[in-house]
């Protein structure tokens, strides 16, 4: 396991599985960095995915809204696909990578991805 594959995954190993899914179950947010960063993420790994999100107000499911509904110019943040990307093509979990290929929408997808990194960085401790 290569210095930055096995830093990634553990710091992901003590993670708690409910603040897991909070984040990495939700294909809609954009997530300040420290969201990720809280889970144990070294913050280098997570800032390689901010940028900045711009609303497109023609349509509204391209408006970024805040949460008393005004809407947001920009944002600067990650999402959680970013990061599930990154930490399955890390793990060489080729498998759930095809496999969120064949979903139709984000959360699809991304609960595929980290269920498959949830299961990865977890197997060990069930035995």
């Amino acid at each position: 396991m290569s210095d930055s594959k096995e830093i990634l995954f553990e710091a992901l190993t003590d993670v708690n599985e409910k603040d897991y899914w909070e984040v990495m179950g939700d294909a809609h947010t954009i997530f300040k960095p420290q969201a990720f960063t809280d889970l144990g993420l070294p913050e280098e790994f997570v800032m390689n995915y901010a940028r900045t999100y711009k609303s497109d107000t023609s349509h509204p499911k391209a408006t970024i809204y805040h949460e008393d509904g005004s809407v947001i110019k920009d944002v600067h943040g990650v999402m959680s696909t970013s990061i599930a990307d990154a930490l399955v093509r890390a793990f060489g979990l080729h498998g759930a990578q095809q496999d969120a290929s064949e979903k139709f929408g984000r959360g699809s997808a991304l609960r595929i991805l980290s269920q498959a990194i949830w299961d990865y960085t977890h197997a060990l401790q069930e035995v």
